[in-house]
């Protein structure tokens, strides 16, 4: 698909912005580097999901607005977490009654890895990527059920393509080792994080070992807040494990030459 003339806005969620603007940087660097025309959204703070999880709706909605005011703007609007495009294109659709509005949600916003692999299609094209390294992909919830980025085991009679090892598996001299129960939860969930302190963290810490018994010090993800709670159990428990955003994991793998 030819994408040069689209105007493209780039979601970047609260938390990436404020904790780790250089892993924003370079994922906005990889998507230019793909010649497109990208739109930083700077008045877009939130998409409102930790409100909405919290039961303070009113306060969710004003976000909400605000995100649907800026869609026509735009043809397509990459989100750079899974959580926060589901909490847009699925559960906007609970307060919003508007049928064309459900439309402009479904057709223009995206997950960074699914416009990569649906919009843009990069596992088909000829750029060169090479990067040496064990990895383990980590596949957090929402991109694995709500938006279906790869099958999850319980959807035995679906035909899903795992988007995001596809995507991955572009880079020469990858290898990607996969462990047992790879589709269970990390344990952040946000709130409930935070009023299940224990169990999120008991959680984390299990699936965290999963790796590390498979000898994976090099961990890939689609959302940086699930990767932070696995980040933060690991530096806790003095473990040295590397963690990576999947944009900024692209970037650092591009060989920059001529395709």
């Amino acid at each position: 698909m030819n994408l040069l003339h689209n105007k493209i806005g780039l979601f970047v969620p609260c938390y990436m912005d404020l904790l780790y603007p250089d892993n924003t940087l370079k994922t906005l660097k990889f998507l230019e580097h793909l010649n497109l025309n990208i739109n930083f959204l700077y008045d877009q703070t939130c998409c409102g999901q930790p409100f909405f999880n919290s039961g303070e709706t009113d306060k969710g909605i004003t976000y909400m607005e605000k995100f649907i005011s800026i869609l026509d703007s735009y043809d397509y609007i990459i989100t750079l977490a899974g959580s926060c495009t589901s909490m847009i294109k699925n559960h906007y659709l609970d307060f919003i009654n508007d049928s064309s509005i459900h439309n402009l949600l479904k057709n223009k916003v995206y997950e960074f890895t699914e416009f990569l692999y649906d919009i843009y299609k990069i596992h088909k094209s000829k750029l060169n990527f090479v990067n040496h390294k064990k990895i383990g992909i980590l596949y957090s919830c929402h991109g694995l059920r709500e938006l279906e980025l790869a099958k999850s085991q319980e959807l035995n009679l679906k035909q899903i393509p795992d988007k995001v090892r596809e995507i991955i598996n572009k880079i020469q001299g990858i290898e990607i080792v996969d462990i047992d129960f790879w589709d269970e939860c990390c344990g952040f969930g946000g709130t409930f994080s935070y009023y299940e302190n224990d169990l999120s963290v008991k959680i984390g810490k299990d699936l965290l070992n999963k790796f590390i018994d498979k000898n994976i010090y090099h961990i890939i993800g689609y959302d940086l807040s699930c990767l932070t709670h696995l980040k933060t159990i690991a530096n806790y428990n003095k473990k040295v494990v590397n963690f990576y955003y999947i944009g900024e994991f692209l970037y650092d793998s591009l060989t920059f030459i001529n395709e």
